[in-house]
């Protein structure tokens, strides 16, 4: 989705016309994405472009002259490059109808069973999604030190709070790919846990919420980005091990409205 974004707003910005291929997987997901051919063409000769860190936004990508073919390598995984274009790439990752579809069957199967355990007088206003990745994660995380952090218990316990102070009885969401551990460790009387979805069906509900608890991670970003709500993030996500990568990420791939808790 990065790279999506990232590169349509290149083209944009450089009077340029976004072509992607039709074995592209966003396809199947997305209903108002760019057109798709099969009759691609690679260039023979081209000037390939490096992006140093994969969350840092590289200037150079947005400023192509017209008179020589490009080859992009990298994750473009900054808000920076598709900021001016938001609303455009807001409408393009709109979810396709069977996507949308399930997503609201999942969290309306979930709803019902939580409303049959909560005070019926207590009415529900506010649902605030919750994405925990921990999976590969925390099996990486745990055997080595690069810099990145795990969100712990505490941190949506605090985010959790933080928006109780905000809205009155909100219901938070949870979506993760440990949904036991999310059970034993974040787990309360207004949280409705998520099961048995495909990746982007979990992502269509979170974006479908009011305001999110992120995590880490691009899934995470796009959850709440696509949501618009109040976000907040953990600060302690990047840490000195980071080295100054941690300047670079909370510049260029935390949005700048997050807050940090």
């Amino acid at each position: 989705m990065f790279q999506y974004a990232s590169i349509y707003s290149v083209g944009r910005i450089n009077g340029l016309r976004l072509v992607m291929s039709s074995s592209f997987n966003l396809r199947n997901i997305f209903a108002n994405l760019v057109e798709s051919t099969n009759s691609f063409r690679p260039c023979l000769y081209y000037t390939k472009l490096f992006e140093r860190d994969p969350y840092q936004f590289e200037s150079a990508i947005t400023s192509l002259p017209n008179d020589t073919d490009y080859l992009v390598e990298g994750f473009l995984q900054s808000w920076r490059y598709f900021e001016p274009f938001k609303t455009e790439i807001h409408r393009q990752f709109t979810f396709k109808k069977h996507v949308a579809n399930m997503a609201k069957f999942s969290l309306e199967t979930a709803l019902d069973s939580f409303r049959r355990t909560r005070n019926p007088t207590i009415p529900i206003r506010t649902y605030v999604g919750i994405h925990v990745r921990r999976g590969d994660y925390a099996k990486l995380l745990l055997s080595r030190s690069v810099g990145i952090n795990l969100p712990t218990s505490t941190y949506f316990h605090t985010a959790k709070n933080y928006f109780r102070s905000l809205y009155p009885s909100p219901v938070f969401v949870v979506c993760s790919d440990d949904i036991a551990w999310c059970e034993n460790n974040i787990g309360t009387d207004d949280a409705v846990f998520i099961r048995g979805n495909t990746p982007e069906v979990d992502l269509a509900i979170l974006a479908s919420l009011n305001h999110t608890i992120t995590s880490f991670g691009t899934f995470t970003f796009w959850a709440a980005w696509l949501a618009n709500g109040t976000t907040v993030y953990p600060k302690t996500i990047v840490d000195e091990n980071f080295g100054d990568r941690r300047d670079i990420y909370l510049r260029d791939h935390v949005y700048p409205t997050w807050i940090p808790l």
